[in-house]
């Protein structure tokens, strides 16, 4: 996971990244998410939004880890 993480990164650049929480408890949590970037190779902006569910044990490891998002693309301007 940390080395697919290490590899995404060098791929996008000017990043934006936030969050809501929706709902926790002891060991669960809800959230709804959203991304954008400007993809290096093909200058594409990129726009995500999810929502994320993590469910947690005794020792706060996360035992399940749930994710569902929608993205699209937009060209950039000399290409339109």
């Amino acid at each position: 996971l940390t080395t697919y993480w290490q590899g995404v990164v060098t791929t996008q650049k000017d990043v934006t990244f936030s969050y809501q929480v929706l709902s926790v408890n002891l060991f669960a949590g809800i959230a709804h998410w959203s991304a954008e970037f400007r993809r290096v190779q093909s200058g594409k902006h990129t726009e995500f939004d999810g929502i994320l569910v993590a469910e947690f044990d005794h020792q706060s490891r996360c035992k399940l880890f749930r994710e569902w998002w929608h993205s699209h693309q937009i060209a950039r301007m000399d290409e339109s």
